[in-house]
């Protein structure tokens, strides 16, 4: 129950990213540098979290420090490069089409880890089919794919690419996430997006840092938000969530992402109120509850489980 509330607040940073990262792209912010500088300050935050956490530790005799392990490297940087394919996808194919479809189309992970997860393990669950179907359906009625702008092109083909990665991410977190240092995972797996989005825009963008080094009064909020919350907190909250739930439960509950980035497109004024915004969201809800139904809740959280669990001997 915790490590689902958890994923739930993760859901609302990200559902509020969606309008820093438009603000910040209209303003002609490059897409390879904004991922180089937030992913860079999310893996300073994580590293600078799990040193406050160490003054805790200590105090515990039963726990000990651990360092950086080969497998967490592996499997961090192989996430890493994963991640950071869907964001230059999804961001890439926002260029070429409607916001309405790119948040549908992104959604998609919903319906891929499932049938994924099935398919691997050689068993059907018309219960987990069902409710991932379901909260497609609400993210449908929220982006309102099925009315004039119902086609495919470029931008849509890299957005459903992107979906596929998050899909890969959530599968592969699943299995390694148990056995492997929160701290040191995810910091791994945030330096590597950063090397890549810096490599990336040295590679292809021309005076990427000037505008944001001109404007950093107008920025630093944005960015800083982007690095410490969306990316550090939110991505380490993410892993340690995951240690306790399923792939498929925790999808879903990542579907309140897109009723959190309308929530908030309504409330600050780039969105107004719908039919399809009240009713997809509640349908998305349905579907969290029906996947939830009659599974057995995890061991509960203490302070002292949280933190062998961060410093595992």
């Amino acid at each position: 129950m915790a490590h689902g509330v958890l994923l739930f607040l993760v859901t609302i940073i990200y559902g509020y990213t969606f309008l820093t990262v438009k603000d910040l792209m209209d303003d002609g912010v490059t897409v390879f540098s904004l991922v180089g500088i937030r992913f860079a300050i999310g893996a300073a935050a994580v590293c600078a979290a799990k040193k406050i956490m160490g003054f805790f530790a200590r105090a515990n005799p039963s726990v000990k420090k651990t360092r950086v392990s080969v497998a967490e490297i592996k499997v961090g940087a192989g996430l890493g490069a994963v991640i950071f394919l869907g964001f230059a996808a999804q961001t890439m194919g926002a260029i070429y089409t409607t916001p309405a479809k790119s948040g549908l189309l992104t959604g998609l992970y919903v319906v891929f880890v499932p049938i994924v997860v099935m398919i691997s393990r050689g068993r059907f669950s018309f219960k987990s089919i069902f409710a991932a179907v379901l909260g497609f359906f609400g993210i449908t009625l929220i982006s309102g794919l099925f009315g004039k702008e119902a086609s495919l092109n470029i931008g849509d083909a890299l957005t459903i690419f992107s979906a596929a990665a998050y899909a890969a991410d959530f599968i592969i977190l699943e299995k390694y996430a148990p056995s492997l240092d929160s701290f040191n995972f995810t910091a791994v797996r945030l330096f590597v997006v950063s090397a890549l989005g810096f490599a990336c825009s040295a590679a292809f963008e021309r005076n990427a840092y000037a505008l944001i080094l001109l404007n950093a009064d107008k920025y630093i909020l944005d960015v800083l938000f982007l690095g410490l919350f969306a990316s550090g907190a939110a991505y380490l909250a993410q892993t340690f969530a995951q240690k306790r739930l399923s792939a498929n439960m925790a999808s879903l509950i990542m579907c309140m992402e897109s009723v959190f980035a309308a929530l908030f497109s309504v409330i600050f004024g780039y969105d107004r109120v719908t039919w399809r915004l009240a009713l997809g969201g509640a349908i998305i809800v349905a579907a969290m509850l029906i996947s939830s139904a009659g599974s057995q809740s995890g061991e509960s959280v203490t302070e002292e489980n949280f933190i062998k669990e961060i410093y595992k001997s």
